[in-house]
């Protein structure tokens, strides 16, 4: 009764931010408790024991139910009594006891650690994804393959996030506390330290590349394929190191931002992730180490045209070395008509 009368009244904010103890309070007035401390800003968490606490619990930012069966069904989070804690600090405790709380804490603190590092992740992928394409389009007029794109969209952007929530928290609560801000400091530091590690790895790459004694430049108007053609784009050696290149950084990416912190442990006890990110570098690697098979020319990378030829594909291999080819019909052009038109056709040169 004095609650119902203090609700409305001037003093009440005055007496919820001193008040330490609500006693003989019924069901409705916990809620109204609850509802008061959110309407000054405050996150609320609630522990409650009974069905009585059902609708505190429903009602607060943060819900932990203990040892009731009744709580645990509305309470976002829920504790059976265990043998544990059949007995606490000299009392009979059947409904469990508070120091389940700390457990939920540090859950809370993992889960938002680790969703910040994926947030950071795909910044990092969204940054670099448009930088390469961007790139490519200045340097000669190429792009990523379709296959390449595909396997950044499922891998790369949905496998490699699902491994990194799969971190264990830590053992103790830390002081320290998480950050929450999208454009925090701790963001921001770890985006741009990424972007630059990704535009220092590209850099050599490409300077390699160009002068390796291997390489053939890539003009698409020399070879006669114009940039409507857009599944001809990604048959030159710009994009096959581009595309390696994002694989190997964005798995680094996602291995530094599941490292140790205050919240979460060591890197190794991630299995799936490890797991994940050593799969990715077979897959990677599979395509840097050999040449002329299904898998290099499905991702358009050491792939040649006699083995596109060999397998049937319908998307012949028109790579930059087709500007020296020649056929029985006279020109390369030709040639790439002939392949347009028929899926089946040889996409290799005429001896």
């Amino acid at each position: 009764q004095d609650w119902d009368m203090l609700l409305g009244t001037p003093m009440l904010p005055f007496v919820v931010r001193r008040a330490r103890v609500f006693g003989r309070m019924c069901p409705q007035g916990k809620v109204s408790v609850v509802q008061a401390y959110q309407s000054f800003g405050l996150v609320v968490g609630m522990c409650g024991d009974g069905s009585n606490d059902c609708a505190a619990l429903r009602a607060a930012h943060v819900g932990l139910a203990i040892g009731s069966h009744n709580a645990s069904l509305v309470a976002p989070f829920s504790v059976d009594a265990g043998p544990e804690s059949k007995y606490c600090c000299g009392h009979d405790n059947v409904g469990g006891n508070l120091f389940h709380l700390r457990d939920l804490l540090i859950e809370g603190r993992a889960c938002m650690s680790t969703h910040m590092s994926c947030y950071a992740y795909y910044l990092s992928w969204s940054l670099i994804s448009t930088l390469v394409e961007f790139s490519l389009t200045l340097i000669n007029g190429c792009s990523l393959s379709g296959a390449s794109w595909d396997f950044l969209d499922i891998v790369m952007s949905v496998c490699l996030p699902c491994a990194m929530v799969c971190g264990v928290p830590a053992t103790s609560l830390s002081r320290c506390i998480p950050t929450n801000l999208l454009l925090g400091p701790r963001i921001l530091k770890s985006v741009c330290v990424s972007l630059a590690a990704f535009l220092l790895l590209y850099h050599i790459a490409l300077v390699v590349l160009w002068n390796s004694s291997f390489y053939v430049p890539w003009k698409w108007e020399r070879i006669g394929i114009y940039p409507s053609f857009m599944g001809r784009m990604a048959d030159n050696y710009e994009s096959e190191v581009a595309f390696l290149c994002v694989c190997f950084h964005l798995g680094s990416v996602a291995l530094v931002n599941s490292r140790r912190d205050h919240h979460r442990q060591e890197l190794w006890k991630n299995s799936m992730l490890c797991v994940s990110c050593a799969f990715l570098l077979v897959l990677t690697l599979m395509c840097l180490w050999t040449s002329s098979t299904l898998w290099n020319c499905h991702f358009r990378v050491n792939c040649d045209a006699e083995t596109v030829a060999r397998s049937q594909d319908a998307v012949c291999f028109i790579g930059p070395q087709a500007a020296d080819w020649g056929s029985e019909d006279g020109t390369v052009r030709e040639l790439v008509c002939l392949a347009e038109a028929n899926p089946r056709a040889r996409c290799a040169p005429a001896p």
